[in-house]
């Protein structure tokens, strides 16, 4: 495949492109317009609407009401956030320092969003980019061997969860139940384990790899980078390697057979993903819909204040989709 250049995306849309007042409301211009918006998302991957009228970012329910869907409610957490009201979350609660990789939002579920919306009611004083990876294009620049081994063997994501160390595990099933916990992994495939100490761990083997629903395209589909070790701060890693012993780690990656993946392994898909990496700089009360197969996305440092909201339509599970697997 011609790969895009990396700057093809975001597609940005400006009122006068859209045949719209800047103070139009914007989630009527996407209600008319969704046809042709969603005929963009399947090219591009992603739409950026900037200039818009104040408040548009804090209304991203109605966004996705305009693109025919109901907000999702966020579950199976990996990452902390907040619900600010209409299922709309606020973006990662990390620290500003903080980098979080490129990843698909939710692959390691059963089910998983195919749009996301994220809107900035405050933009960053320096940094806070929201960068975008074409997963098409990040296929093709791979290398072949490595593709064709996550065809053949999907990838096992673990989770440990402790009792004073990250996200609990009352807080990613949304239970304090036991047994309810132990249903919903059980509807899910995934194990759980009830280890001493209240520490809890759970493995789940998806598809690394799908292809497109509407295009049919190859799509790299994981969060091997984002679940591996090696993606943390070393400060929190080398922290976490001196009370933890490497398994049992809040996020780990394997390949689906349980062979580990390594640490180079992820340095090189990092290094695959720069040339077709995108970071537009958020302005207040830019919209950004993305959709979920064709583009990962992750989030820069940044120094300021940082409000980035974020909402999700149009869930899809794995039997809605083929699952590219080698023969």
């Amino acid at each position: 495949m011609v790969l895009p250049a990396h700057l093809r995306y975001p597609l940005i849309q400006r009122p006068e492109q859209l045949s719209a007042r800047p103070s139009a409301d914007l989630a009527e211009v996407i209600a008319a317009n969704r046809d042709d918006l969603t005929a963009r998302l399947r090219d591009v991957g992603a739409v950026l609407f900037r200039g818009f009228a104040p408040g548009s970012a804090e209304r991203l329910d109605a966004m996705v009401r305009a693109m025919g869907g109901e907000p999702l409610q966020y579950h199976d957490a990996a990452t902390p956030r907040t619900e600010v009201g209409g299922r709309v979350y606020t973006s990662t609660d990390y620290p500003p320092a903080e980098v979080i990789e490129q990843h698909n939002e939710a692959c390691y579920g059963a089910d998983w969003p195919r749009y996301l919306y994220f809107g900035c009611a405050v933009a960053a004083a320096t940094g806070g980019a929201t960068p975008l990876v074409d997963t098409r294009a990040l296929v093709a620049v791979l290398p072949e061997d490595l593709v064709d081994r996550l065809r053949k063997s999907g990838v096992r994501y673990v989770r440990t969860y402790h009792p004073r160390i990250g996200l609990k595990w009352q807080q990613a099933f949304g239970t304090e139940d036991r047994a309810e916990a132990e249903a919903w992994c059980a509807s899910r495939d995934t194990t759980i384990d009830w280890l001493p100490g209240g520490v809890v761990q759970t493995s789940t083997v998806r598809p690394a790899l799908v292809r497109h629903p509407d295009t049919g395209e190859e799509c790299w589909f994981n969060q091997v980078v984002a679940f591996h070790p090696a993606s943390l701060p070393r400060d929190l890693r080398e922290g976490l390697g001196r009370v933890l012993a490497p398994e049992m780690f809040p996020k780990q990656v394997q390949f689906g057979d349980g062979t580990p993946i390594p640490a180079e392994t992820v340095d090189l898909i990092r290094e695959a993903e720069q040339p077709i990496r995108a970071a537009e700089r958020w302005q207040a009360h830019d919209v950004l819909i993305v959709d979920n197969l064709l583009m990962s996305h992750g989030r820069e440092s940044f120094t300021g204040s940082r409000r980035v909201l974020v909402a999700m339509s149009h869930a899809m599970t794995w039997n809605e989709i083929d699952v590219e697997v080698a023969a």
